[in-house]
């Protein structure tokens, strides 16, 4: 998220798993970065490293402003949840739905 923040002119879309947000103050204060770009956010309830509440805030944040926002939390996941996420098809079937070049023609 934070890179996406940083340089959002370059993101079609993003898919964070498991990341901080209320750690880090660039994040905090600059969420409405995130607004225009497509986000899929994963993160495992069971993290034990990367506490759930930190997606969750993000979530919060973006809620009503983001149309294009969707969270996926798996219930019995934990940090390593890039395992379940990976290999399926459809998180990259979605990243082919969003093109940068084509937002940047309307």
């Amino acid at each position: 998220m934070y890179l996406a923040i940083k340089y959002p002119e370059k993101f079609a879309a993003i898919a964070p798993i498991s990341g901080f947000t209320r750690n880090m103050d660039y994040i905090m204060k600059n969420t409405d970065k995130l607004i225009d770009i497509p986000i899929w956010a994963f993160h495992g309830k069971e993290d034990k490293i990367v506490q759930f509440e930190e997606t969750e805030w993000m979530i919060n944040r973006l809620a009503g402003k983001n149309k294009d926002f969707k969270f996926t939390a798996e219930p019995s996941a934990g940090h390593s949840i890039d395992w379940l996420v990976y290999p399926k098809q459809e998180l990259y079937d979605w990243f082919l739905t969003h093109d940068k070049r084509m937002k940047s023609k309307n």
